[in-house]
């Protein structure tokens, strides 16, 4: 097993691959021992060090402004802007997108929620408020529709094959590339977890800005994590990105190199 273990690593393989390979046959040698007393000789042995960093980028406010820009006024665009919208302000993961129902908006003390049932639950158990923007947006969308009214889907596929249909995970992850795409932001890093992504880092910019003192619990709260250390990794990416040793260091290399110059 440890022989196939560097074969997989040589072979080029992600570590994540590696990892899942070594997991099955784990898997493997727990039920053996379980059911037939075989000796687990997996017991222990590690695959990959997978890192914890996110796969994916997030936007800027300006890239979301770009992508939304194009976006025409027929039901496939109000229904792609609303969509965009409401994944980069609550923060929605696309299962949570493709699960929502138009009766899960909700008016409560004046203001308008989505109730969403979200990663490893089984009920819609959780309220995402909406922004003004976003609530006009879904409300644009909807007054296009025919079929609006109870537990009828919040999104609906427009193509003739499956017209008034629950849109699907894969098609929202498909429209939305496109969109990305038609803006000139075409990379593998950036998809519908982008947005997602974006929604987390800019509630946490703004939280800082404001002076939240325990931005890790608001993150966490905002992002529906169950662990806060999700939410740290978005933290601590953040912090990275504004991290003044390259520019300290810069500085002094400039310095340096001043001192030398003749002139």
């Amino acid at each position: 097993i440890l022989s196939y273990v560097e074969h997989l690593k040589e072979k080029g393989l992600k570590p994540a691959t590696v990892q899942n390979y070594i997991i099955a046959i784990r898997q493997l040698f727990n039920w053996l021992e379980v059911e037939y007393g075989f000796p687990n000789v997996a017991k222990g042995i590690k695959g990959a060090k997978v890192s914890k960093a996110h796969k994916k980028d997030n936007f800027s406010m300006a890239q979301i402004a770009t992508i939304l820009q194009p976006i025409d006024d027929t039901e496939t665009g109000k229904r792609d802007k609303a969509i965009i919208l409401l994944m980069v302000t609550t923060a929605l993961r696309t299962i949570e997108v493709h699960r929502a129902d138009v009766e899960d908006l909700r008016h409560v003390d004046g203001k308008v929620f989505l109730a969403v049932q979200g990663k490893g639950h089984e009920e819609k158990d959780a309220l995402v408020q909406l922004t003004a923007t976003t609530y006009k947006a879904l409300q644009d969308y909807l007054n296009t529709r025919t079929s609006k009214q109870g537990n009828t889907p919040l999104f609906t596929s427009t193509s003739n094959n499956s017209k008034g249909k629950r849109i699907t995970t894969r098609t929202i992850s498909g429209l939305l590339k496109e969109r990305f795409k038609a803006a000139g932001l075409d990379s593998p890093r950036l998809t519908a977890h982008s947005l997602r992504h974006t929604g987390i880092t800019e509630a946490y910019k703004a939280m800082k800005e404001a002076g939240i003192n325990d931005t890790l619990s608001e993150v966490q709260k905002y992002a529906r994590h169950a662990n806060p250390a999700t939410s740290q990794i978005y933290i601590h990416e953040e912090e990275q990105k504004n991290s003044l040793g390259a520019s300290l260091v810069a500085n002094v290399l400039d310095k340096a190199i001043s001192s030398l110059d003749p002139c």
